[in-house]
């Protein structure tokens, strides 16, 4: 994770909700890649997509900032995905 990335997550952990949306531009394309090829879906891919952002913003506060960003959010998609299919 790039310092900026980390300026980002510590800054949304503050408060500054506004600032997510540098992280859904980071990762947009490549967390709905991964939901896509999970599901073969593009309506469903696009749903666990939107889900899988609003829970990292939900919880954006309980992430170590410390560590690397990405894993956290791969493991909130995939989670979303194993929920849809419960």
């Amino acid at each position: 994770m790039d310092i900026n990335e980390r300026e980002i997550i510590i800054n949304c952990q503050r408060g500054n909700a506004g600032q997510f949306g540098e992280l859904y531009d980071l990762y947009i394309r490549k967390i709905y890649n991964f939901i896509y090829y999970k599901t073969f879906h593009k309506e469903t891919a696009e749903d666990l997509t939107s889900e899988t952002f609003f829970k990292a913003l939900k919880n954006i506060k309980n992430f170590d900032a410390s560590r690397n960003f990405s894993p956290w959010l791969y493991r909130i998609a995939q989670n979303t995905v194993i929920d849809h299919y419960r």
